[in-house]
């Protein structure tokens, strides 16, 4: 306990920022023999770097559709939590950008213009979605009511005078 506090009270003297944590991969797989029964192991998951920032986001943002897998209703041991769901059409994931305005690397903080490409119906939600194309970038967005292709949306983060 007392180490603890000594610990802790040299933790609050430090001034100026340590070194850059050098990143720990942890090993891909460990077999440890469990006693008594030889044949099994305890195996771990693949290995990550512990400090890598995109560990948990596992996929990047992708113009193209993304597979999506049915549970049926059915929670990770394979039990029914909700009745009534199942079949129905084979569904691919499109990813939105709902952040609108993201700027490009290097770019300045300024407006930027963005054509619409293609205007569909998207099966994943109730709204139709737009693919628009500005720079060297395409993004999938929440398309408005009247948007057709060929269309040119104006992105900035201020708001000017409408009247």
């Amino acid at each position: 306990m007392a180490l603890w506090r000594l610990c802790r009270a040299f933790g609050a003297l430090r001034v100026a920022p340590g070194p850059a944590p050098v990143p720990v991969p942890v090993p891909v797989s460990v077999s440890v023999p469990v006693p008594g029964s030889p044949w099994r192991a305890l195996s771990a998951s693949a290995a990550r770097l512990t400090t890598d920032p995109l560990w948990k986001c596992r996929v990047k943002y992708t113009v193209r559709p993304v597979g999506m897998k049915k549970t049926g209703g059915r929670d990770h041991t394979g039990r029914i939590r909700v009745r009534g769901i199942g079949g129905g059409h084979k569904r691919r994931y499109r990813m939105i950008d709902f952040q609108r305005l993201r700027y490009e690397e290097g770019a300045p903080a300024a407006p930027f213009e963005e054509k619409v490409v293609r205007v569909r119906y998207d099966p994943c939600r109730s709204a139709d979605i737009a693919l628009v194309a500005g720079g060297n970038r395409k993004r999938w967005i929440i398309a408005t009511e009247n948007m057709q292709p060929g269309d040119v949306l104006k992105n900035s983060a201020h708001i000017g005078r409408m009247a």
